[in-house]
């Protein structure tokens, strides 16, 4: 009987404390859901269940589990064969003509870039230890992130002042907030004086959504609605939910066109395209200390392709993208491994196996953007958004990751081009929160909320409050 009463309350404890983490996640959630494209992006611990419960998922939310995944690519397949090769064999490239003979591409538009002299202090000198390293500034670095509206420009300037306090203040990189909807002039200016001096530039990512949907064709207009339940001749917003054939799962169509632009449209966006190298961090990911190794000299003295926070980060099983990467690169990568030394490297595709796909956390990354510029990258990522528009069957973290492991095949045998902060090659640990961890690893958990990171650190972290204070 007292075996029994003590296996009783144990796992009474492990429900509480699992009840309690839901209540926190649904309350962060909510919050996500009244100013954030990626509404409904945590509503439970994902590290409750395993590694394989989290199938064609990220911890970012993917909206399918394997079942729903399969059973929406063999309904996709049956609407492209229903609508005809003019649906099924749009580019990717928006917006696009109703003309089969011509198509145009996004049309970028800056909001607003420049810095703030008024306020230039200098922000090196705001941290009070010296121990601190001076970094080397490299050419051609910009950090990149990317929100839905200017309602969130009090989160990214969270995230961007911890940032900057922790790094970005000694190497002063460009810094551009794309946007789907454009903002006001005054958070503009408000977010410029949170980075000042550094060069701030807000970009519009293309064409408002009323352009894109006026030039699709009248199959696809028709595809669009029935998925996110919009009746013909009703308004449909970057706000709807929508559904994939075949799958309950749901994602608002911002969300939805976030996973596209970054797997494709972000690489050449004119926003972008005179630098070599992004700095990407997703505006929920927030530093939580002062960096004392430069990720971006391990970057650019080793030649890297990518330098990650985070593998795995959710398994890809949908069988179109082995076709996908079969008709660009005659080969398709079933299987990931990855070494002690954290770096990574493909298995290909054979008759002993099958897709299952292990990825790179999207949240925070550095990228070559060159080498995903390459034709043949390109051609592959295009192909990859490229059935119908605002799709959410495949996600962006998938789409950085198989260039890089594919280029990491055409590479000289030995070095290492894909590589993880956290392994013995970088042996860095840029203390990253997100989603309630730090690094996506099990182990310490850290706070979901801005303000609550800022309060947990600001005492043992030298020169936060006096840095980022008047932001909370």
């Amino acid at each position: 009987k007292i075996l029994l009463l003590s296996f009783g309350i144990f796992w009474f404890a492990i429900i509480c404390t699992n009840v309690l983490n839901v209540l926190q996640y649904t309350s962060t959630t909510t919050l996500l859901f009244n100013k954030d494209s990626s509404a409904f992006t945590l509503i439970i611990d994902p590290f409750i269940s395993t590694q394989q419960s989290q199938s064609n998922t990220t911890t970012k939310a993917e909206d399918h589990n394997d079942q729903n995944a399969e059973q929406v690519i063999l309904m996709k397949e049956e609407h492209a064969s229903s609508v005809g090769a003019k649906a099924k064999d749009v580019p990717a490239d928006i917006p696009i003509s109703n003309s089969t003979s011509t198509q145009s591409t996004i049309t970028p538009v800056a909001v607003a870039t420049g810095t703030v002299p008024s306020i230039a202090s200098e922000r090196q000198n705001d941290h009070t230890s010296s121990s601190l390293p001076n970094f080397q500034r490299y050419e051609g670095v910009v950090i990149v992130t990317k929100v839905l509206t200017g309602e969130d420009a009090e989160k990214v300037g969270h995230m961007l002042c911890f940032l900057q306090h922790a790094y970005n203040d000694r190497t002063q990189y460009d810094i551009v907030v794309f946007t789907t909807m454009p903002w006001d002039e005054q958070k503009i200016s408000n977010l410029q004086k949170v980075v000042a001096p550094t060069k701030l530039t807000v970009a519009v990512e293309g064409p408002p959504l009323e352009e894109q949907i006026a030039a699709m064709t009248p199959e696809e207009k028709e595809f669009l609605y029935k998925r996110c339940n919009v009746a013909a001749g009703k308004n449909i917003t970057w706000f709807n939910y929508c559904t994939e054939e075949g799958s309950k799962n749901m994602s608002n169509l911002g969300y939805a066109w976030q996973a596209e632009f970054r797997s494709y449209h972000i690489w050449n966006h004119d926003a972008i395209k005179g630098y070599k190298y992004m700095m990407w961090f997703d505006s929920d990911a927030l530093v939580g200390r002062s960096w004392d190794k430069d990720p971006m000299q391990l970057m650019v003295e080793k030649d890297l392709v990518i330098l990650f926070a985070t593998f795995p980060y959710g398994i890809l099983r949908h069988p179109l993208v082995k076709e996908k990467m079969e008709k660009t690169y005659k080969k398709s990568i079933c299987k990931i491994y990855s070494t002690k030394e954290k770096t990574l490297y493909p298995h290909f595709c054979d008759e002993k196996h099958s897709l299952k796909m292990t990825q790179i956390g999207g949240y925070h990354h550095i990228t070559n953007l060159e080498v995903y510029r390459k034709p043949i990258h390109q051609k592959f990522l295009k192909d990859f958004v490229g059935d119908y528009r605002f799709s959410r069957l495949y996600d962006d973290q998938i789409a950085v990751t198989i260039p890089a492991i594919m280029e990491q095949d055409m590479s000289p045998p030995g070095i290492p081009r894909v590589v993880g902060e956290l392994g013995s090659f970088a042996d860095m640990d840029l203390r990253i929160a997100h989603h309630g961890r730090y690094g996506g690893k099990r182990g310490e958990r850290a706070p979901i909320r801005h303000d609550s990171l800022y309060k947990m650190v600001k005492d043992s972290w030298p020169g936060l409050e006096e840095r980022c204070g008047k932001y909370f």
